[in-house]
């Protein structure tokens, strides 16, 4: 007959009928006999997300420390993963939304950003301030063609616009020190596409 307890633990279940504790994969309860179903299940995984939303400290405003929610606008923890409205905050993204900023005539998907890093965006897309997990292109050399074909290359690989901050961080991952020689070649080359482009005005 399989363990019971009457007290929580790690790897243990709690049985919505006679309130024991059992093994965290047994489908019936030893005791009396309750069968689990995914709704049992779909019930201890929205009891976790409210126990988790519960816990989540929120403010006034902004300050050192603190993150707002792009949803509801509500300030919480900078390490808190979800807000108190259930936004993933774990996302690396930035919305950059049109302010006052005009762009060229001749080209009217381009809006200047309000980030005021002289980054541009296509309008209706999102622009990646900090990129996650590893850059999918290798960037072989630091002379100017090279890295403006890995840039295009880069940003042919992702669905939103990468704005040149991050395409720098991406260039950094690849041995380029910061502050060097070959790190001031890459920024001027990564400029120089970011005209091309339409990201620097």
């Amino acid at each position: 007959m399989a363990k019971t307890s009457t007290k929580p633990g790690r790897g243990r279940k709690q049985c919505t009928s006679c309130t024991l504790y059992i093994g965290v994969r047994s489908k019936t309860c030893p005791s009396c006999g309750h069968e689990f179903t995914a709704a049992d299940k779909a019930a201890r995984e929205a009891k976790k997300t409210a126990k988790a939303q519960r816990k989540v400290t929120t403010y006034d405003g902004p300050g050192k420390g603190r993150k707002k929610c792009s949803d509801c606008g509500t300030y919480v923890a900078a390490r808190t993963s979800t807000c108190v409205c259930g936004h993933d905050l774990t996302t690396s993204r930035v919305k950059v939304i049109q302010t006052g900023g005009s762009a060229p005539a001749e080209d009217t998907n381009v809006a200047n950003d309000n980030t005021g890093t002289g980054n541009r965006r296509i309008k209706g897309s999102e622009i990646i301030a900090i990129p996650a997990g590893k850059c999918p292109v290798k960037l072989d050399n630091t002379d100017a063609d090279t890295v403006i074909g890995w840039a295009k290359a880069v940003q042919d690989t992702e669905k939103d616009t990468l704005s040149i901050e991050a395409l720098d961080y991406w260039s950094r991952t690849q041995g380029v020190a910061y502050g060097s020689e070959e790190h001031t070649a890459v920024k001027t080359a990564l400029k120089v596409y970011g005209r091309e482009v339409g990201l620097i005005a």
